[in-house]
């Protein structure tokens, strides 16, 4: 309802006990939308955070041996440039507020809250960031809990709990909820992508819009001086200070992509300003109104590509490829005799999920309870070996006789048959470290 969107405030009503039609069906809508976030939000994190704990304690683990290994005490692995990068930031906002308040006399106090800002908002990403491989179980502990929340679905739920829990307050912010469609379309989600995973490249290039603004402001407000600041702005005088100068060439120069919105129009009759205008304002555009953000848009557009493709190419995939033994339909169809048949080996013979009951299964029996079969699989599980899968395979192909190798090219052959005895190699040395250990004993 339209009338839910009004300027309203639903805590109130709902207090004073004289909610209006339209707001009683925002929160009938709000409250069901609240608690279904709110189930796949506990799904996921039962379902991820141990995961992510697991995981990290693994590679604790993982860590400590190899140390062992070479006699060293260390247990943990950071990452000390993402913390000193931190701080260089902190130091360069932190003299730029002093230079400011310096020169021009003015108060710092909304620069102060700023940098609080930058310093406490930024602490969780920077901390997760130093902390590569946890040394403890707390820090272990804290990278799960951190993974959890800042992983893509989850988040994404958080958000539209928050939005919908600000809607009762301010409603207009309901209609952010619209959003959640980027969580049910991968082409969706593979655009927002395209800005998120490069992120890192536009980050580096936005701090080149940055540099390029603060040298032409720099030169603007020195060479031209204050008063050619706001152009066309009825305000008169828009900045009294080179960093006030910079915040409005900032602001203006990234939407206009030229000079023409942050100074006045030069004087034609002046030719030795004119010729100076004339080369700064066509560089500044060239540089920042074409090739930067020719940049931005190359970059984003190229990952979209990729992305688009890696997502054509996995469901392609899914589609024509077994998901366990990886033999294509087109192989399979090619077969004499219909002698095997697609969905019946992808569904019923080489079915995921007993596949995934099986490891289950292993995780939960005691080793000295297996048999060899499962003992060679739980071992190879271990060690990230999928050696004991069908390869190019399976059950049907084999008693027909039929295979899917015959169009295997030389390399493909070559490299299974390497695979082969690879696993045939790990057998025999486990053995035979069976056999040390039998006569040690």
């Amino acid at each position: 309802p339209f009338e839910s969107l009004e300027e309203v405030n639903i805590y109130e009503d709902v207090a004073a006990s004289h909610l209006t039609t339209g707001e009683m069906i925002t929160v009938v809508l709000g409250m069901t939308a609240l608690c279904g976030y709110g189930i796949c939000l506990l799904y996921l994190g039962i379902s991820f955070g141990p995961l992510t704990y697991k995981r990290s304690n693994a590679e604790r683990r993982e860590m400590k041996k190899e140390n062992d290994a070479k006699k060293e005490n260390k247990i943990s692995s950071t990452d000390l440039s993402v913390v000193v990068s931190w701080i260089s930031v902190l130091v360069f906002y932190a003299g730029m507020c002093y230079i400011h308040q310096v020169n021009v006399g003015l108060s710092t106090d909304d620069y102060v809250k700023t940098g609080a800002l930058l310093a406490y908002l930024p602490a969780p990403w920077v901390l997760r960031r130093y902390l590569v491989i946890p040394g403890s179980k707390v820090l272990s502990f804290y990278c799960a809990v951190y993974d959890t929340i800042t992983y893509g679905p989850v988040f994404s739920h958080i958000l539209l709990m928050v939005t919908i829990l600000v809607g009762m307050d301010k409603s207009y912010w309901f209609t952010f909820t619209l959003l959640d469609c980027l969580n049910m379309s991968p082409l969706l989600a593979a655009t927002i992508k395209s800005v998120t995973q490069p992120i890192n490249q536009l980050a580096q290039t936005a701090s080149l819009f940055v540099i390029v603004i603060c040298c032409y402001t720099a030169v603007a407000y020195f060479a031209f001086g204050v008063d050619e600041f706001g152009a066309g702005d009825d305000r008169g005088n828009v900045c009294t200070s080179l960093i006030e100068c910079f915040v409005y060439s900032l602001y203006v120069g990234i939407r206009s992509g030229d000079m023409d919105g942050v100074l006045d129009g030069a004087d034609s009759s002046n030719q030795a300003e004119w010729r100076g205008r004339l080369i700064f304002d066509l560089s500044f555009f060239i540089i920042l109104g074409v090739l930067l953000f020719d940049v931005v848009t190359g970059v984003i557009l190229d990952t979209f590509g990729e992305l688009r493709e890696e997502v054509n190419d996995r469901a392609d995939k899914m589609e024509n490829e077994t998901y366990i033994s990886g033999i294509t339909r087109e192989k399979i169809e090619e077969l004499e005799g219909n002698a095997v048949d697609f969905t019946q080996v992808n569904q019923q013979q080489q079915d995921k999920w007993n596949y995934l009951y099986f490891l289950i299964y292993l995780n939960n029996k005691e080793p000295s309870e297996m048999n060899g079969a499962e003992s060679y699989v739980s071992k190879a599980v271990a060690e990230e070996d999928t050696c004991w899968l069908p390869q190019k395979t399976c059950w049907a192909m084999q008693m027909s006789g039929a295979s899917a190798d015959d169009e295997l090219s030389p390399e493909e052959m070559m490299e299974e048959q390497v695979a082969k005895l690879e696993s045939v190699e790990k057998s025999v040395q486990a053995l035979v470290a069976k056999l040390e250990e039998a006569e040690e004993v």
